[in-house]
């Protein structure tokens, strides 16, 4: 993750400079007070207080930009005084003033936090005035080090918080919650772009009772182009002045603020792999309803650098799911017959060994029905084999309109020969379904020139149904049905036998 950049703590000429000024004694102050008075690139403004208790409360009442600590107070003495001040004011520098030329207490003074220590009579004018400056610059360069680190540990949090799933849902709203709490703005909304599809408003994340007003200027601004380039990245709307990089715009608000920045994927050009452009995923908008604000440039970086961590977050989301997606259709490739487009062999095996399973467990019949298309070789030598795999594919959807129950499972067992798993079914359910798949047959009317039983295309079915008291493995079962099977082609085909009745129909 890159660095924050850090506002540099340099102080401008004709600066205004307030100081506290701790001094019991009066006339030091107001020797002080006349030397500030004859610096001319710089204004001073002192406030003076003869106790520590009292530039304590002043501390409270108060913003400085530095304090005059004396350090023989009539109420503090030493170290402790400078304790007690920084204790009240943390951020504001400290320069000690003292009559005590102490090397030792010099070197503990800084330790407490005081950016220097000066020995009255030992410095001229100038040389207060320079440790002053110096003291101020040194602490804001402090000061916006550890605000740069804090920042950097919360958008680390917020980073760890979006990534921590895969689920493109679950990233967009943890983005606009943690968006909207870290900005302390109202309204935080996520806006996904397609080609050739409008805008489409994903999340928002709200807090603002009286409703939104309607921003027409948030709709043109949406009017982004679908690639950007490396340096198009940032997008600025502040009340009536719009600044963008990207495009241009004129836009007017009323007392209302948003800051926008794109979500770019990075992608190769297929024809220059080497070329890289930044194709428009979307747009995160912060809307500041209840009044104007001026974004600070560090709300900026930080808004820039996680969402470009959100668009990682959404590609490896994408990613994952088109994976997923993939693995899915490849898996139902495995279990469909590519042909006739019903479950293929190995589909079938592990289905039935299920059911037989559950068939076990509950004590629920269940029954398989094979099926044979009745001289199907004679029916390929005489039409050939594109119009023998249209016959296949039409067989296999006749069986399915006959089979319709989602428990259901019709399979193509291999060649011309079909099997249908029906789940908590007697024998006298299978010989129902056997009836309407002959049904569908005798509708379907194919024509077969060169069967001897019938014109048109026939099938034989051979049922079996396992019982309580008498259960099944898969292979048995299979063996039995089949044996049903060669029952009704010994019958005379285009029948439907049955192994546990002896039913012939």
């Amino acid at each position: 993750m890159n660095e924050l950049k850090c506002s540099s703590g340099i102080l401008r000429d004709n600066q205004i400079i307030k100081i506290l000024l701790v001094e019991d004694n009066v006339v030091e102050a107001e020797l002080l007070k006349e030397l500030f008075l004859q610096i001319k690139t710089t204004q001073f403004v002192l406030t003076h207080a003869q106790r520590l208790s009292h530039g304590l409360k002043y501390l409270i009442e108060f913003t400085f930009d530095i304090i005059l600590l004396d350090l023989s107070l009539p109420d503090s003495q030493g170290l402790n005084t400078v304790v007690q001040v920084k204790a009240q004011a943390p951020t504001t520098p400290i320069v000690v003033l003292t009559s005590l030329n102490d090397q030792k207490m010099a070197i503990e003074v800084v330790r407490k936090g005081a950016q220097d220590y000066l020995v009255k009579g030992q410095f001229a004018g100038e040389g207060l005035v320079r440790a002053i400056r110096y003291a101020i610059e040194r602490e804001r360069d402090r000061e916006a080090i550890r605000q740069q680190a804090k920042r950097e540990r919360i958008l680390e949090r917020m980073v760890e918080q979006i990534r921590r799933s895969l689920d493109l849902e679950e990233i967009l709203h943890t983005t606009v919650t943690q968006v909207r709490q870290f900005l302390k703005t109202d309204r935080v909304l996520i806006y996904r772009y397609q080609a050739e599809k409008s805008k489409t408003l994903l999340l928002e994340a709200a807090d603002y009772s009286d409703g939104y007003p309607d921003i027409a200027a948030i709709n043109e601004l949406l009017n982004l182009p679908k690639k950007m380039s490396i340096n198009e990245n940032l997008i600025q709307l502040n009340n009536n002045r719009g600044e963008s990089n990207l495009e241009p715009k004129s836009l007017t608000f009323h007392d209302q603020s948003v800051l926008a920045i794109p979500i770019r994927n990075s992608e190769s050009d297929m024809k220059n792999p080497q070329s890289i452009y930044h194709r428009l995923w979307g747009v995160i908008i912060a809307h500041h309803c209840t009044q104007s604000r001026q974004w600070a440039t560090w709300e900026i970086d930080c808004l820039n650098q996680l969402v470009k961590q959100v668009a990682i977050a959404i590609q490896q989301s994408e990613l994952y799911q088109k994976v997923k997606t993939d693995n899915q259709h490849l898996q139902q490739l495995v279990k469909i017959d590519s042909l006739t487009q019903i479950a293929n062999r190995r589909r079938f095996d592990q289905v039935l060994a299920d059911e037989l399973l559950n068939s076990r467990r509950n004590l629920n019949p269940l029954s398989l029905i094979l099926c044979d298309i009745d001289f199907f070789k004679a029916y390929n030598d005489t039409y050939g084999h594109l119009v023998g795999d249209d016959c296949l594919k039409q067989v296999a959807q006749a069986i399915c309109q006959g089979a319709q129950r989602p428990t259901d499972l019709v399979a193509r067992y291999g060649g011309e020969e079909f099997a249908v798993i029906l789940a908590n079914t007697d024998t006298a359910g299978a010989f129902v379904v056997a009836q309407k798949i002959r049904y569908q047959m005798d509708k379907l009317k194919r024509p077969h020139a060169k069967s001897p039983i019938h014109p048109w295309v026939t099938l034989s079915l051979g049922i079996a149904t396992t019982t309580s008291s008498g259960q099944l493995s898969p292979t048995e079962l299979v063996e039995k049905a089949d044996r049903a099977l060669y029952k009704a082609k010994a019958l005379g085909r285009d029948r439907i036998f049955s192994a546990n009745s002896d039913l012939d129909w």
